[in-house]
This record gives structure tokens, sequence and C-alpha cells, in this order.
């Protein structure tokens, strides 16, 4: 990143902050574009994200059906691979030299 901000290239850099992105991410879209971009990891996601999780709250059950879940240690790996699809569309449609994402956010640099 700073290598970016420091070329006298650049014209500026837009910051996307996806508010909550972790928890919105829809599940059987997050696992349709894993099961082509990274096929091998694709059955353990499936297997832990294809119904929906019991939740425990207050004596009640909570199904959550979206995002991943917390402290999932795949949960990075999962919204960063889930997000390809976009940002390479982003990145085409967009005209920019530089597309680079960190975590949830994504960074536009013409």
């Amino acid at each position: 990143m700073k290598t970016i901000f420091d070329d006298t290239n650049t014209e500026g850099v837009l910051l996307v902050d996806a508010t909550n992105a972790f928890n919105n991410l829809n599940r059987q879209v997050a696992l349709a574009n894993i099961s082509v971009s990274c096929p091998s990891i694709h059955p353990v996601l499936v297997n832990m994200y294809r119904k929906p999780s019991s939740l425990f709250v207050g004596g009640e059950i909570l199904l959550s059906s979206e995002g991943t879940t917390q402290g999932d240690p795949l949960a990075m790996p999962m919204y960063a691979l889930a997000s390809i699809p976009l940002l390479t569309k982003v990145e085409t449609e967009s005209k920019c030299g530089t597309l680079m994402m960190l975590l949830e956010v994504v960074h536009l640099v013409p």
C-alpha cells in the first residue's frame, strides 16, 4: 500500500469499507463461487456452511443462514475467495491500474 501511495503515477486511492461484510456474505453464492475459484477447499466449506448454524441465545435457538461464523479460521479465506468474481468485474470495468483487497476493505487505485 505504501508503494502505491508513494508512486508518482498514482492519481488517487478509493477506499471501500463494506459494512458488516463478513456477516452479510450470501453463503450459497459464496459456495458456488468457491466451487469454481478454489475447488480444493469447497467440500470443507460446504460441510460447514450449507445449512444454517444454530445460535443459542437465552434458551432460544436462532438459525443463522448468512455470513461466516465468528471465530472460524476459514472465515477470512471464504470471504476473500467468494469476492473474486466481484473484484474481477470491478477491476475490468473500472479501468483502474491496481485493485487490492485487505480483509473486507477494497482499495481501487487509478
